[in-house]
């Protein structure tokens, strides 16, 4: 299998291949034979060349059309016609089996769009009063990264917060999903935890018990009629500092930690399921970290689980 793999994606010839994967050339041909899988010899130079199996043509084919590209192109890079690939069928989620593809006027088009399965995180730094970015660098940052003295910085504090999305359905690949979907995610976490909508009168009178932020509150008119801080926002509440809110740049990727094979193959669904039609829920986790040299502290612990709500298409 390794020296297959060798010969479709790295173009190798059958003998080079099974020299690198430590096989012969006599095992491919019955391993080929097993799998009922066939192959071909290439013009004058006899060069053994294997034909993926339908499936993997199908997938090929229907990924391509998924990034937007004709059906003759997409079938050419699968190496196989559009004549073929229109009498392909796949399940359609009900049992019913189903043209991949259907002819729309002058165009073929796919009935399947390939879904991926992604953990996403969303993570930025986090400013309070006067815009201050919190947390300190020290004299190097880094919370074991060595001075003069030959030992780590003890003023060092890195402060950061992260939004965790596992199992995050998409019709795009990772890159493309993170892109998509960041001006989205970033308008969310912004309206859930930089609104003041939160009622905590006792902790905005603490909050009033500093002058700065006493005269920050009064000019920035966050008062009610009797002059008290009655609403925070879910930020301020969380940390229990005031004007607590997500720092400029915000990033988003992929969680390396948790990836999977679904996060690269797609599953390939009815443009018609109820999945790809449906709105989908997902609990995001959201935690900010407070990193010292000697500790690291997580609020809260166990991570808010905060609904976000979106459709696939």
């Amino acid at each position: 299998m390794l020296a297959i793999d060798r010969m479709l994606t790295l173009n190798e010839g059958i003998y080079q291949a099974a020299r690198a994967a430590g096989t012969t050339r006599a095992s491919i041909f019955k391993w080929l034979t097993a799998n009922k899988i066939t192959w071909s010899r290439s013009g004058k130079s006899g060069k053994i060349i294997i034909e993926p199996p339908m499936s993997a043509r199908i997938n090929s084919f229907l990924s391509s059309m998924g990034d937007g590209k004709s059906a003759s192109k997409s079938a050419k890079e699968a190496g196989t016609t559009v004549r073929t690939m229109s009498r392909q069928t796949l399940d359609d989620g009900s049992g019913t089996q189903v043209s991949i593809i259907s002819k729309v006027g002058n165009r073929w088009e796919s009935n399947f769009l390939p879904v991926f399965r992604h953990n996403l995180v969303v993570y930025g730094k986090l400013i309070g009063l006067d815009d201050k970015l919190q947390g300190k660098k020290g004299g190097n940052v880094g919370p074991l990264k060595r001075g003069s003295k030959g030992r780590a910085d003890p003023n060092y504090a890195d402060i950061w917060w992260q939004f965790d999305l596992d199992g995050f359905y998409s019709t795009f690949n990772a890159v493309e999903t993170a892109q998509f979907y960041k001006p989205m995610l970033v308008a969310f976490l912004k309206g859930k935890f930089e609104t003041f909508d939160v009622k905590d009168p006792l902790l905005g009178s603490k909050f009033m018990q500093n002058s700065k932020v006493a005269y920050h509150a009064t000019q920035n008119n966050r008062l009610n009629n009797s002059m008290n801080l009655i609403n925070v926002s879910k930020l301020e509440q969380l940390l229990q500092r005031y004007n607590l809110r997500f720092a400029e740049k915000i990033n988003i990727g992929v969680d390396s930690n948790r990836l999977d094979a679904s996060s690269t193959t797609p599953e390939f669904m009815s443009k018609t399921a109820a999945f790809v039609q449906t709105p989908i829920t997902i609990d995001g986790v959201f935690q900010t970290f407070f990193l010292t040299q000697n500790d690291l502290k997580i609020f809260p612990p166990k991570g808010m689980k905060i609904p976000f709500r979106y459709t696939i298409t």
